[in-house]
């Protein structure tokens, strides 16, 4: 895992792009999870936790179909499940960093 991480890492800072993720199902389903999770920690605060885990499911709903329509249309839909577990892998990075200031 720390490989993956270590990836996740280089493609937030551009050095490596969504090609440098394994196409694994299951690592998409683990960024996923991760995503929607810090979703719901950051907006747990400000919401209840049943209404901020819709919103993260939502997110990552609308972050798919956005991801799936513009491979589409550049004709590359079986780099969908690379650039769906760059997408949401470094936005777990992401949304943590940007949690963690608030925590107490």
């Amino acid at each position: 895992m720390g490989g993956v991480l270590r990836r996740l890492v280089d493609v937030v800072l551009l050095r490596a792009g969504p090609q440098a993720l394994p196409a694994s199902r299951t690592l998409a389903t683990g960024c996923v999870l991760a995503y929607v999770a810090v979703g719901v920690a950051v907006l747990g605060a400000r919401m209840g936790p049943a209404k901020a885990l819709a919103e993260g499911i939502l997110d990552a709903a609308m972050l798919a179909a956005f991801a799936w329509g513009l491979l589409r249309l550049r004709g590359w839909p079986n780099r969908f499940l690379q650039t769906y577990t760059a997408l949401t892998g470094t936005g777990a990075l992401l949304g943590l960093l940007a949690w963690a200031p608030r925590c107490p």
